[in-house]
């Protein structure tokens, strides 16, 4: 009679591991979650913690933006967060912050998945706000300094928003002037003359304060005068280009009691270019549709409290 030969302690440990190997992958299809890199967590069953310190801001292309702090979980890990908008699934992230498109009155939920598949429990409901039209406090202690460079800057205490403050408009005598994200800025005001000063806030959805109140630059009456014509306007030289001819025109300076700023110079009527400072000569570009006629070149002077004067003129007669 012959006998099976009996299992070897080997082949049983190999049926062992290969009949445990094949459970396990049976229980993963039945219930674990598998991940993209190949990983599976069998044994989590415990979802993250609830998402929690939710906030929302408005954005300035009307969108809403949502934080909140992190969820922890202590097996698989945090993956993901879903988000949702009255109560309907609306997106997700791996962040901690979105933007998202939400209407007035809605509610906004969040819940934190991890790497097992589990889920928490939806956050509590954060309600959106309606439009902001709250504006910003009024800017406040205005200061003015004269630097060493003849320029003055200017600072002023932050404004508070229930948003956000985006920017401050600086208007001198009470025209526009200049604007910045911060609460200083240099003013490019001429010296001498007196200036008010005034500021406002504007908040990320465009609400302006009110103007704060003014504060004074200089101490001297504004200075209306203009500057004398500049004189003895005359044809120093020329160049020709591709194009067209440059010529270099001199003249006598103007004077001003305040002092020149530049001088203007125009063609046929036309502002063309601009000289810094108490020159006595500038250039002009005529193009060959100006070369053959009669062009008239004036200069006009300009004192530093921005005073425009009166012409000096000659005119280039065609060649």
């Amino acid at each position: 009679m012959t006998r099976k030969p009996r299992r070897t302690i080997k082949q049983i440990s190999a049926f062992t591991a290969s009949t445990c190997a094949a459970l396990l992958i049976g229980s993963t299809a039945a219930g674990a979650t598998g991940l993209s890199d190949g990983s599976t967590y069998p044994y989590d069953t415990t979802p993250p913690t609830v998402p929690t310190d939710i906030t929302l801001a408005p954005t300035t292309d009307g969108t809403m933006l949502i934080d909140w702090a992190a969820s922890t979980d202590d097996a698989s890990g945090v993956r993901s967060y879903l988000v949702y908008v009255d109560g309907a699934y609306a997106t997700w992230t791996y962040d901690t912050s979105v933007e998202i498109a939400a209407s007035s009155n809605s509610t906004i939920q969040l819940r934190a998945t991890d790497r097992a598949g589990n889920r928490s429990s939806k956050s509590d409901g954060v309600s959106v706000d309606g439009p902001d039209t709250t504006a910003p406090s009024v800017p406040s202690g205005l200061q003015i300094e004269l630097l060493s460079n003849g320029s003055y800057e200017l600072r002023w205490e932050p404004s508070a928003d229930n948003v956000e403050v985006r920017s401050y408009l600086v208007y001198v005598n009470d025209r526009y002037h200049t604007w910045t994200y911060g609460t200083s800025t240099t003013l490019d005001v001429p010296l001498g003359g007196r200036w008010n000063v005034r500021v406002l806030a504007v908040d990320t959805s465009g609400n302006r304060s009110d103007k704060s109140e003014q504060i004074v630059v200089g101490d001297t009456p504004q200075d209306l005068t203009p500057p004398t014509a500049p004189t003895d306007l005359v044809l120093q030289g020329g160049a020709v280009i591709e194009g067209g001819d440059i010529y270099r025109i001199g003249w006598t300076p103007a004077s001003d009691e305040s002092g020149i700023l530049g001088y203007e110079i125009y063609v046929d009527g036309r502002f063309t270019s601009y000289q810094g400072g108490q020159s006595d000569h500038g250039f002009v570009t005529l193009y060959d549709d100006q070369v053959g006629a009669s062009v008239l070149i004036e200069v006009r002077a300009v004192d530093i409290h921005r005073n425009v004067g009166p012409a000096g003129s000659i005119t280039i007669e065609p060649t």
